[in-house]
């Protein structure tokens, strides 16, 4: 029989024997005479009075026999499993084993933590009343998508051969009975392309299996006949990525998307994969009680800013992840998996707030990355005339052309260039171009489309309008908010296994655990416009004090939005101070702006940065920003003298320029510069920056990648050994002092050979957490409003993250406070340009150079880099720089001016040269288009 998580029987079957001949029918088999045609030996069912008295005979027969559960169900506290020889291949089989081994590789390996988390929650989505969900793993083939599989599997039973993980080769009929048959258990299937199904297909999939595995039919009868329901997790793999086949909000709400690689290291794939299919069988289920409580400190940790509605049920579905981890492993397991939720979280959020983006703004930012990433599609309007008149031959390669400030995209190529960006439907983005204000689509009232001359010809051509007065294209297109704060929340630093402690796996528990209440939040001053600083650069007593700021709940701040006050024709006498310095950094840029803008920028930027008072430099303006975020956050503690002493004698590399000289510049018609956006910004929230004095340690040597990585979490150094190669043509020599970002990237790639003694900080903080958090918010928030006074806060903005974390931190002349530590700046830039390396070795074609956070790419006429993500998040990229590789340049030495080419600085190896070259050829190609 099978029941339902309420004890209810929702289907029955019989096993009967016919002269030695078993097997096992079912209720409406009997009763329609169906099942008897399986046995040879059964004669005379076709007539219906002796088929009726035969299913008679069977269930009088079947009452005095034991009653078997064929399906798995909650009965109260405890989950009932069927005897292994009812339930699928593979599920029930055991080894005998423990999880144990499998600990300390899934602690290193976060998102093979969550998968094991995961499958071992996947019971209790029934009993917790949530609604199933897909785990799909995908991912380029050997990266450990099947020992993510296999894992999560083995807990189950065998993984395989002929055991618990099933082809993808399957009928929806077939997945159907086969979920009805595991009831509240999950699901494990291998290589979604082998399905054969397209897009609508699997969405209907996906909506039928997480309703319960509802499907209605109807018998021969014409009786109706609900399929076994289902409540579970499905488990699935396959190159390619659901959510970028179907990217709508209602799917990834029912998807948990996890991109490999899974493990970090072939040799722990192997490993992992071998214990799985060696040791299996291991679950044991624990109490409802203790699962609620281990997933409530999961949903508190992972909460964060959740907007609600799809962002909840995402949330929701990893925090089961995580408690099933916690219990499986406890703190340790929890905090890896926890780390995984936190990465896919902030993904998914990212992708959800740019599916809001207007139709018109999508379309906008395809046509700029179009242009920029296929520069010989758009040649200007000189050059695509010149080449009307010199051939009457069709430009089969050419979408348009542009004049500043506008773009003619050719009207039949506007659809496909649309349609690699994901709009389908130009006609929506073409009206919300005409309806923006300045307009950007230029065109009749009557039409989007308008005709212009060009070399005698009409030619059908939309007009954009690409950049208006002060814009610095990407930069002001509405950006996604930087959602990759891995951080937990505000009094909880990690896993509290108080709250739930890990089960053992060997026996069930029997006795409920209550849940703790957790501690409520520190609240939040939100009343500190800039706190009084000592000589040593600490907040001066008493400036924490201050009354509670309003919208305080639990961990989530909430501060209400402050009107901006009248702009007068002169500042305030009390603001007149900072007014005049702040002025200094707006004329700079905008030289004609009047006093009132000015004054009305001020106020912008300090409604933004949440009342940061910008007094002095850049520079300063962040070092205040931070002790008022210390006065604020009681979680922040005082700063204290620390550092490395002879930091400055030690040949520390910090910058990984490079140039490959064996590029073949000639072979290409265009050269390509893309740098990343707010660089440093991106890695300050979550960079490990040291507490009080480095440690000297000894015996260092690394000869396993989990020994490395555990040892580089902590901030620090190590010296090389031997010569290190670090992007295609950079090489780092032996006896230079690496951070350990860096030496965490080296360690990825292959064996690192260091000196025996290095420095770390064994004590360490993610001190600029808060203060990145309250700068990204400052510049999401301003780069999405297009009024003068936004985009002059936010060049504010960018000058003070620029100064603040670019120099300030190790500037022995400026800085005489407690932020002078040059230790953080090492530590904060070499993650910035191991993550920038780490992005750049995804690219097709590969860089040919790269100088401080820009890297260079050879192109030919319409080609694109690959890999290469273009968003104006921070940490992503935007295309800057683009000219012709076969024009001569002009470039400044010794104060001088020099002709040179692009092929002759690379063959030089001269990243200056390279540098300087393109840039003069962006200016003359934009030049020759202005024209």
């Amino acid at each position: 029989m099978t029941k339902d998580s309420r004890g209810k029987i929702t289907s029955a079957s019989y096993t009967v024997e016919v002269n030695g001949h078993h097997d096992t029918v079912t209720s409406e088999e009997l009763r329609t005479g169906e099942a008897w045609d399986r046995f040879p030996e059964a004669v005379g069912h076709d007539d219906k009075t002796v088929a009726s008295a035969l299913a008679i005979i069977v269930r009088h027969q079947a009452a005095s026999k034991p009653q078997t559960v064929a399906a798995p169900f909650w009965d109260g506290d405890s989950l009932v499993l069927s005897d292994p020889d009812l339930m699928p291949p593979g599920y029930g089989d055991r080894t005998g084993a423990e999880l144990g081994e499998l600990f300390p590789i899934a602690a290193d390996n976060p998102k093979l933590a969550l998968i094991v988390g995961l499958s071992f929650g996947a019971p209790y989505i029934e009993p917790l009343q949530r609604q199933p969900f897909w785990c799909h793993i995908t991912g380029d083939p050997r990266q450990g998508k099947s020992t993510g599989l296999e894992t999560a599997a083995s807990l189950w039973g065998k993984p395989r051969p002929r055991g618990v993980i099933l082809p993808w080769n399957t009928t929806t009929n077939g997945l159907t009975a086969a979920l009805g048959e595991l009831s509240v258990l999950p699901v494990f299937l291998d290589d979604l392309h082998a399905a054969g199904m397209t897009p609508s297909q699997i969405r209907k999939l996906i909506f039928s299996t997480v309703e319960g595995n509802s499907r209605l039919r109807s018998t021969r009868g014409g009786r109706r006949k609900d399929s076994a329901p289902w409540y579970g997790v499905l488990f699935s793999t396959g190159n390619d990525s659901i959510l970028g086949m179907l990217p709508q909000p209602e799917v990834a709400a029912r998807v948990v998307e996890i991109a490999s690689p899974v493990v970090s290291t072939s040799q722990a794939s192997k490993w992992v994969k071998s214990w799985a299919r060696s040791n299996y069988g291991t679950f044991r289920s624990v109490p409802i009680v203790t699962m609620r409580a281990a997933v409530d400190q999961a949903e508190e940790l992972l909460r964060g800013e959740i907007d609600g509605g799809t962002e909840e049920t995402i949330m929701e579905n990893l925090a089961l992840g995580v408690a099933g981890a916690a219990i499986l492993g406890g703190a340790p397991l929890a905090e890896a998996a926890l780390y995984a939720a936190r990465e896919i979280l902030a993904a998914l959020k990212a992708e959800l707030k740019e599916a809001g983006v207007s139709a018109g703004e999508r379309l906008l930012e395809a046509l700029r990355q179009t242009l920029a990433a296929r520069p010989g599609a758009f040649p200007s309007r000189t050059e695509y005339e010149a080449a009307l008149t010199a051939s009457d031959r069709p430009m089969p390669t050419v979408e348009g052309f542009w004049e500043e400030p506008m773009v003619y995209v050719i009207t039949s190529k506007l659809a496909a260039i649309a349609a690699a960006y994901g709009l389908t439907d130009t006609r929506v983005g073409l009206r919300d171009l005409k309806q923006m204000s300045p307009p950007r689509l230029i065109s009749q009232a009557t039409q989007h489309r308008r005709q212009i001359r060009a070399a005698g010809r009409r030619v059908d051509v939309y007009a954009v309008l690409l950049e208006t007065d002060g814009e610095n294209s990407p930069e002001n297109v509405p950006p996604t908010s930087d959602t990759s704060d891995t951080s937990v929340i505000p009094g909880q630093t990690a896993w509290n296994p108080s709250l739930v402690p890990a089960q053992p796996v060997t026996s069930p528990v029997t006795r409920p655990v209550t849940p703790a209440v957790p501690a409520a939040s520190s609240q939040v001053n939100g009343g500190v416009t800039g706190p009084a600083l000592d000589s040593d650069g600490r907040v001066a007593t008493g400036a924490r004090s201050g009354p509670p700021a309003a919208g305080v709940t639990g961990s989530a701040v909430t501060r209400p939005r402050r009107p901006l006050r009248s702009v007068s024709n002169s500042a305030p006498e009390e603001d007149a101070e900072e007014w005049r310095q702040f002025s200094g950094l707006i004329l700079e840029q905008w030289p004609e702006a009047t006093p009132e803008e000015i004054l009305a920028a001020l106020r912008t930027f300090q409604t933004a940065t949440g009342g940061l008072r910008h007094i002095g430099t850049s520079a300063i303006a962040g070092q205040l920003l931070f002790h008022k975020l210390q006065a604020q956050h009681g979680s922040i503690p005082e700063l204290e003298r620390g550092g490395l002493p002879g930091l400055e004698e030690m040949n520390v590399a910090r910058i990984f320029n490079y140039v490959d000289t064996g590029a073949h510049v000639e072979r290409h018609g265009w050269v390509m510069g893309a740098d990343v956006n707010a660089q440093f910004l991106a890695v300050c929230r979550s960079i490990e920056l040291g507490t009080g004095e480095a440690e000297q340690v000894a015996g260092l040597r690394f000869t396993d990648l989990r020994e490395a990585k555990a040892h580089f979490k902590h901030p620090g150094y190590v010296q090389l050994a031997e010569d290190h190669a670090i992007g295609r043509a950079g090489v780092l020599e032996a006896g230079t002092w690496i951070a350990h970002p860096t030496a965490a990237y080296l360690a990825e790639r292959g064996h690192l050979v260091v000196e025996p003694v290095g420095y770390v900080w064994w004590e360490h903080r993610r001190w600029l957490q808060a203060w990145g958090k309250t700068v990204s918010t400052a510049r999401d928030v301003l780069a999405a409003r297009p009024d003068l006074p936004s985009r002059m806060a936010l060049h504010a903005v960018k000058l003070m993250y620029a100064a603040f974390l670019g120099g300030y931190l190790r500037s022995e002349q400026f800085n005489r406070g407690l932020t002078k530590r040059p230790d953080w700046s090492d530590q904060l830039l070499s993650l910035a340009r191991v993550n920038m390396l780490r992005a750049l070795d995804k690219c097709q074609p590969s860089a040919f150079a790269t100088h401080a956070d820009m890297a260079y790419f050879l192109l030919d006429d319409n080609q694109t880099v690959k890999g290469l993500t273009i968003s104006p998040q921070a940490g992503k990229w935007k295309v800057g720089k683009i000219g012709r590789t076969d024009r001569p340049a002009t470039i400044i030495r010794g104060g001088e001016p020099i002709r040179t080419t692009l092929a002759e600085q690379v063959a030089a190896g001269s990243v200056a040269g390279v540098r300087d070259v393109v840039s003069d050829l962006d200016h003359q190609h934009r030049g020759v288009d202005a024209a």
